[in-house]
């Protein structure tokens, strides 16, 4: 679909570009009114080109050196069908335009798109030129297009069931995404749910499927956005299940003990409560898992609900670093009061891999700290317990900055500044950073050691991207994930 395909780049062009200033409240997108109330997924398009959104658009990726070649791309495919931007495209262009999945039936097929186009005739000259022409009908003020007339009709079809607008679930989606979006987005949980159990169906059990439903709850509804910022893009998105998550929140610390210069870090937190939830599951969708679960317990020396889970029960997390030519990984647990178990399960590992031969273990101190070594077939592990943390690491240096007092992940300036693009609030259920500034360059050097060539044009159109840091909120049933790429 023509008219998808440009819509879609024209928020491509959007998406890869804009700080994390506050957005207008959310709104119901006046086209969804036009947009039947069962449709699977709808989007919308900011098509407007002389929006806010559209500038911020081209300053953005003026900062890309591949912006020339993208737009002389464009301009190409556009004169294979006779037609140019300015004469064709721009004109015709409305202030959106709408996409509605109207089922996942026929392979995912049945998709619609609808516009009021500024110019009619050169909006209807565009879905008509080319060798696949789109087929399209005026219905009630709107320009309806799809791949073939049924599909449209399947579309005025459903469109009798009542309006889009006017379901509870997408208009309370819809306040929560910022209004002036270049892109924003819905999906329709009962129709996702049920294309998630025909799927599944031949692979799972019908009681085992519906077991885990009950367990985690049935998708409600689910929404995106993306929104062109001054320095990057903003990201919003969330799902509603029926069931309210068993995930705590929490205040980050432990990027004041991780060492600084991490190239991707992740935080996590309260999960005792959903691992547990996840054995109980398990219990009872499979009669013989208890027995299983007696059996690998008595190997283990410890109990996975009694003595590893509650490690899990405060903030956890888990942070890369350069290494050549494999990285160097730091994992971390906030274990205050569950110090003795995390001792006890980390000697329980050590005497296991030596039982099975081969393995070499030593200690020594760090600070006045003992540590442990763990020796198996050439790869190492490093193990502490202090000040109430387990730390567990791919080397001794990342285990001794850790312990140690040098410089820490909360004091890194590229970290700083992406929670600070981020808006990433003090209490989360989790977020995750990527330090795209110095992980780039990094994988390309290790690439290019290993004999494979980097293309010039990719250092060159990646050096903006500076960081990613995504974050995960719990609102009763909601969860939502919002983030920022910043791009410099």
């Amino acid at each position: 679909m023509r008219l998808v395909r440009i819509g879609l780049l024209a928020a491509l062009a959007l998406a890869v570009s804009g700080c994390g200033a506050a957005k207008p409240p959310g709104s119901v997108p006046a086209g969804a009114k036009f947009a039947p109330a069962s449709s699977a997924v709808y989007f919308v398009v900011n098509t407007d080109t002389s929006s806010d959104q559209w500038r911020k658009a081209d300053h953005l990726l003026s900062l890309f050196p591949g912006r020339a070649k993208l737009l002389a791309s464009f301009t190409k495919d556009l004169k294979k069908d006779k037609l140019t931007w300015a004469r064709d495209i721009k004109p015709a262009l409305g202030d959106s335009v709408h996409v509605v999945w109207v089922d996942f039936k026929n392979g995912g097929d049945d998709v619609v798109g609808y516009a009021k186009p500024k110019d009619e005739a050169k909006f209807d000259k565009l879905l008509e030129s080319g060798s696949d022409p789109t087929v399209h009908r005026k219905i009630a003020g709107w320009t309806v297009f799809a791949d073939k007339q049924a599909i449209i009709g399947r579309f005025v079809t459903a469109r009798a069931s009542g309006s889009l607008s006017g379901e509870k679930r997408f208009r309370q989606a819809m306040k929560k995404l910022p209004k002036d979006a270049a892109v924003r987005g819905y999906l329709n949980g009962d129709a996702v749910q049920s294309a998630l159990e025909n799927a599944a169906g031949p692979a799972f059990d019908p009681q085992t499927f519906r077991q885990f439903t009950q367990a985690y709850g049935k998708l409600e509804s689910a929404s995106f956005s993306a929104s062109a910022e001054d320095q990057g893009v903003k990201v919003d998105a969330s799902y509603t299940a029926s069931v309210k998550p068993k995930i705590g929140s929490f205040s980050a610390s432990l990027d004041d003990s991780l060492p600084a210069g991490a190239l991707f870090y992740i935080s996590f937190g309260g999960l005792e409560d959903y691992l547990n939830n996840l054995l109980d599951t398990a219990r009872k969708s499979n009669p013989q898992f208890k027995t299983q679960l007696d059996q690998f317990e008595n190997g283990l020396g410890f109990s996975l609900k009694s003595d590893l889970f509650p490690l899990f029960s405060n903030e956890g997390a888990i942070a890369v670093y350069r290494g050549s030519p494999i990285p160097g990984i730091a994992f971390m647990l906030d274990v205050n009061g569950n110090g003795d178990k995390a001792e006890n399960v980390m000697k329980r590992i050590g005497a296991l891999a030596a039982l099975s031969g081969g393995a070499q273990t030593r200690t020594f101190t760090v600070d006045g700290v003992e540590a442990r070594e763990l020796e198996l077939q050439g790869f190492a592990i490093f193990s502490a317990v202090a000040d109430g943390k387990l730390v567990v690491t791919s080397t001794e240096q990342l285990l001794r900055g850790a312990l140690g007092k040098g410089n820490k992940l909360s004091d890194d300036s590229i970290y700083k500044e992406a929670r600070d693009a981020a808006g990433a609030p003090d209490k989360s259920i989790g977020f995750i950073y990527v330090n795209l500034k110095d992980t780039l360059p990094w994988a390309f050097g290790l690439s290019e050691k290993s004999g494979e060539t980097v293309p010039p044009d990719a250092k060159a159109n990646t050096k903006p991207l500076r960081s990613v840091l995504l974050y995960l909120k719990r609102d009763g049933k909601r969860i939502s994930l919002s983030g920022f790429l910043t791009i410099k």
